[in-house]
């Protein structure tokens, strides 16, 4: 019963660990040869190439770096489209009333930076709307609640005003919605102290790797940009041993393998992945309702 548990949820756990910021597996090596893969070859769309002339247009382009986050967006989408290309995947469709095309773009800010500039150049978009989980860096920020970053920084002196946010009156209507500096890191940041030590450097209410890239793409462009951030890991929370000793492996064989041990030694550890899963899958569909409301509301010109 064990082997058979530990088959049948091998690959729910490696999709649970993305899901948990696994972010460190992707090398920059491999990232950049993917990239420069996809600039080389175009994408597929249901077995046919994609030409240009048949790139959709759109008013919104949402950018997230995981299927996981993107999940609840593309649930929702009419008349949706698959596209997908060595380096990201492409859903194009209709998000509430609003034409939008949803980019996965990979894990960390150099990836999202590229991929932001791509998406510019092929959409021609309205607004672009970086999104997706956020570890919160301030007590004030539960699991589950929203951050609208109104700067963007990181640990080496850049910041980037967003320049579009909710009245102050609204955040304060709204104790689970928060407006304050996000900060992009090159690294998951997993300990509490951590955490808590960077709010005191930099002020920033919660974490993530990608949205500076995606700003700092938009702002050569010219492009019209917000962020939306739903907090998936509050200050003080820690992974289950187990996860914990797998985000440590530094190869696909060694956490396979801490995956096989943790699984043979303790069958309880299949359901906490499952319900770091389903947690998972409540987030991603918490920030689509959020962002249900914000796409309607951002100005067409």
């Amino acid at each position: 019963m064990i082997r058979l548990a530990y088959r049948s949820h091998l690959k729910m756990l490696l999709r649970l660990l993305v899901t948990h910021f696994l972010r460190q597996m992707a090398q920059e090596k491999v990232m950049d040869a993917v990239t420069q893969a996809a600039r080389e070859h175009s994408g597929q769309v249901e077995g046919q190439d994609l030409q240009p002339e048949e790139l959709p247009m759109c008013d919104i382009g949402i950018v997230f770096a995981t299927g996981v986050e993107s999940g609840g967006v593309v649930d929702q989408l009419e008349a949706a489209r698959h596209t997908s290309s060595p380096s990201l995947t492409e859903y194009s469709g209709v998000f509430h009333g609003t034409p939008v095309v949803v980019w996965e773009t990979g894990m960390g800010r150099e990836a999202a930076a590229r991929a932001t500039e791509e998406l510019i150049r092929t959409h021609s978009p309205k607004w672009v709307v970086s999104t997706g989980f956020a570890a919160a860096l301030s007590p004030e920020l539960a699991r589950g609640h929203v951050l609208m970053p109104n700067r963007i920084v990181d640990l080496h002196g850049s910041q980037l005003d967003v320049g579009f946010t909710v009245a102050d009156e609204v955040a304060e209507a709204s104790p689970w919605l928060h407006i304050g500096d996000l900060l992009t890191v090159d690294e998951v940041m997993r300990q509490p102290a951590r955490r808590r030590s960077l709010h005191q450097e930099t002020n920033a209410l919660a974490c993530d790797m990608e949205t500076l890239g995606v700003a700092e793409a938009c702002r050569a462009h010219k492009q019209r940009f917000m962020a939306v951030r739903v907090v998936s890991d509050a200050v003080d929370d820690t992974l289950p041993p187990a996860i914990e000793n797998l985000m440590e492996q530094k190869s696909w064989a060694g956490k396979l393998g801490a995956a096989s041990g943790a699984l043979l030694k303790s069958p309880a550890t299949i359901k906490q992945w499952w319900e770091l899963k389903e947690q998972a899958t409540k987030l991603s569909d918490r920030l689509a309702r959020f962002l249900s409301g914000v796409v309607t509301q951002l100005p067409a010109e």
